[in-house]
C-alpha cells in the first residue's frame, strides 16, 4: 500500500520538487526496522543521531531519506530530501496526514493511568465497523504519536491517538498536531508527578487535549474525580458536547451495579445494559463504559457490540494473565510489568482479591515507581496499606524507592527485597509451588518485563 509520493512530500515540507516518481510504502525513523519502500527520517537524540544511519536504511530498503545534516552527506544512489530540521519535517507530514482526510474521526486518549488498553480496545472494537489505525505499542510522545500519524493509511476513518506526557506542555502540542474530534481523559492520577508541583497542575496540562476542540467536537471526562469541575470547565470553552463517566448518578455514562451475579450494568444516557464480565482486570468496567459511550456517540448500534467486548482481555505488560507450567508446577501470571503509578499499584494488588483461594499462593513482585519526586518515599510507603490489606503469601520489592514498601510491611509478612531485577527470577524459581498467582508491577525501566520474558521462555 503506498502512503506518500515523494511529490507530496516535497509539496509538504515547500521544498524544490525531485525528479522522481517514487511512492513511499511508510515513514520510518529507525534503520533497524525499516521496510522496502519507506522514506526515512533521520531523528537526532540526546545519545543518538539518525543521520549516521542513512546508509544502513537504505541497505534495508529505503527508498529516499531526509537529511538535516549538510556536511556528511554523500551519493547514495537515491534522493536525499534536505529540510532544517528532520522533526519539524515529521510533525508537518503527521499534520498533513490528519487534514487531507476530510472524514476521519481522531479520538484522542489521555490520562495518567489506563491510556494503552483503553486505545487498544476502542480499536479493537471500531475496526470491525469501519477502517481503523491507531499508534502502535507506547508511541505517544512528540516522536511516537506524529509517526503514527504520518503512517495513517488515506482510507481510515477512526484513528485512535494516546497521548502521553512527561513534561508541561506536551498535551497541547500534541493535540495540535492531531486536531481531536473525541477527546477522553480516563482519569487525573500521580503518574510523572515529579515533574509537577501540585496534582492540580496535571489536571491543567490533561485538559489541554481539549484546547483544539470545536463545537462540533466531543469531550469525554471522568465524573467521580475532584478535578471534574475544572475539566469540565475548560473543555466548555470549545464545545458544549461534554459526558462524563464513573459512578455518580450526575454522569452521562454511568457505571449502575457492579459485578452482580457476574454481569455489571451500565447506564449510557437513560438505556441501561447488562454485560457479562469475564475479567478479574478491575479497570474492565472503566474501558467497557467509555467504549459504550463512544459507540453510542458514534451512532454504532450497542447490541452488535455486545459479544464483542466479553472478549475483550488486558494487553502485555499491563495486566495480561497467562497460566503456564516450570518444573512441573502450573503458575498463574499477572504481568503489570510495564509501567506503575500509585494508582495503578493499588488496583494491581487489590486484583489479586479475584485470586484468593486456599489452594494458591498469592506473590507480589512490586518494583519502583518512578518519576514521583519528592513524594516517591510517601506514595511507596502508602503503597504498604493495599498490601497489608490484600495479604499476599509473599512480598518481593525490587529497586531503591520499593526498598520504602519492604521496610514499612510488618514483620509478620513473608518479604524479600532486591536491589536489581537480576536476582529475583533465581529466588522465584526456589520458592516457586504448583498452582502459585505472581503478579509482577513495577516501572518499565526497572526491567521487570524481563522477569516475565524469563518465565515465558521457561514455562510451556
Amino acid at each position: 500500500m503506498n502512503i506518500w509520493t515523494i511529490k507530496e512530500i516535497c509539496k509538504i515540507l515547500d521544498i524544490e520538487k525531485i525528479k522522481s516518481k517514487i511512492n513511499f510504502s511508510g515513514i520510518s525513523i529507525d534503520s533497524r526496522t525499516i521496510k522496502k519502500g519507506n522514506l526515512y527520517i533521520p531523528i537526532k537524540g540526546k545519545n543518538f543521531d539518525g543521520h549516521d544511519y542513512i546508509d544502513n536504511a537504505f541497505k534495508k530498503g529505503a527508498f529516499a531519506s531526509l537529511t538535516a545534516n549538510y556536511q556528511k552527506i554523500k551519493d547514495y544512489g537515491k534522493p536525499i530530501i534536505f529540510v532544517k530540521d528532520t522533526q519539524k519535517a515529521l510533525i508537518k507530514i503527521a499534520q498533513y496526514s490528519r487534514v487531507r482526510n476530510k472524514n476521519l474521526v481522531t479520538i484522542c486518549i489521555t490520562g495518567s493511568s489506563g491510556k494503552t488498553t483503553l486505545k487498544e480496545w476502542i480499536f479493537e472494537i471500531l475496526k470491525e465497523y469501519r477502517p481503523s489505525y491507531c499508534n502502535k505499542g507506547n508511541l505517544n510522545n512528540e516522536i511516537g504519536m506524529p509517526l503514527t500519524l504520518s503512517n495513517m493509511p488515506k482510507n481510515t476513518k477512526f484513528c485512535i491517538l494516546e497521548l502521553g506526557m512527561n513534561s508541561p506542555g506536551e498535551i497541547k502540542r500534541l493535540s495540535k498536531i492531531a486536531i481531536p474530534k473525541i477527546s477522553i481523559i480516563t482519569n487525573i492520577g500521580t503518574a510523572h508527578s515529579g515533574n509537577f508541583k501540585k496534582l492540580e497542575e496535571i489536571a491543567n496540562e490533561k485538559s489541554d487535549i481539549f484546547s483544539f476542540l470545536d463545537k462540533e467536537s466531543i469531550a469525554i471526562i471522568p465524573g467521580d474525580t475532584r478535578y471534574h469541575e475544572k475539566l469540565f470547565k475548560k473543555a466548555l470553552k470549545n464545545t458544549k458536547n461534554i459526558y462524563s463517566f464513573g459512578s455518580k448518578d450526575s454522569n452521562e455514562f454511568k457505571i449502575e451495579e457492579k459485578m452482580q451475579k457476574g454481569f455489571t450494568t451500565f447506564k449510557i444516557l437513560n438505556q441501561r445494559y447488562k454485560i457479562k464480565n469475564k475479567n478479574t482486570f478491575l479497570n474492565w468496567e472503566k474501558n467497557i463504559i467509555l467504549i459504550l459511550g463512544l459507540a453510542k456517540l458514534l451512532k454504532i448500534k450497542i447490541t452488535t457490540l455486545l459479544p464483542k467486548l466479553t472478549k475483550l482481555k488486558p494487553i502485555e505488560g499491563r495486566g495480561k494473565i497467562k497460566k503456564i507450567t516450570i518444573q512441573n508446577k502450573v503458575i498463574t501470571i499477572i504481568d503489570e510489568s510495564y509501567n506503575a503509578s500509585p494508582e495503578s499499584l493499588h488496583l494491581a494488588i487489590k486484583n489479586l482479591e479475584n485470586f484468593n483461594s486456599s489452594h494458591s499462593r498469592r506473590i507480589c513482585i512490586i518494583g519502583d515507581m518512578l518519576e514521583l519526586g519528592k513524594l516517591s518515599k510517601s506514595f511507596h510507603i502508602d503503597a504498604t496499606k493495599t498490601i497489608i490489606e490484600v495479604k499476599p503469601n509473599i512480598v518481593i520489592t525490587v529497586g531503591n524507592h520499593s526498598k520504602f514498601i519492604f521496610q514499612n510491611l510488618p514483620k509478620e509478612f513473608l518479604k524479600f527485597h532486591y536491589k536489581n531485577y537480576d536476582k529475583v527470577l533465581n529466588k522465584l524459581l526456589r520458592i516457586m509451588k504448583n498452582k502459585d498467582i505472581i503478579m509482577i508491577k513495577g516501572s518499565n525501566a526497572v526491567n521487570l518485563h524481563l522477569i516475565t520474558k524469563k518465565l515465558y521462555e521457561l514455562g510451556k
